[in-house]
């Protein structure tokens, strides 16, 4: 399946793998060996600009005990996610 995502030259095709649906994508990305993870993560762009904090008058305690997540929490759901998928 993984070889489906190479290119002639044995690079991944990132466009391609990108334009997946997020679960076929998790289980593309869950099958890479450890080489083509970096390479993929090398190559997708992280954001468009610098992030900017934006000033709030309430504590990230106040959102936890309504049931927002942190992002360490979201990585780790997506993960398990990802596993489930396999």
């Amino acid at each position: 399946m993984i070889m489906d995502f190479l290119k002639e030259d044995g690079s991944l095709d990132i466009e391609r793998i990108r334009k997946l649906p997020h679960d076929e994508k998790c289980h593309v990305i869950g099958r890479f060996t450890r080489e083509q993870i970096e390479e993929y993560f090398s190559k997708c762009p992280v954001s468009h600009g610098p992030i900017k904090p934006v000033k709030v008058n309430y504590k990230m305690e106040d959102l936890l005990a309504k049931g927002w997540m942190t992002a360490e929490q979201l990585l780790n759901m997506i993960r398990e996610k990802c596993k489930e998928d396999k």
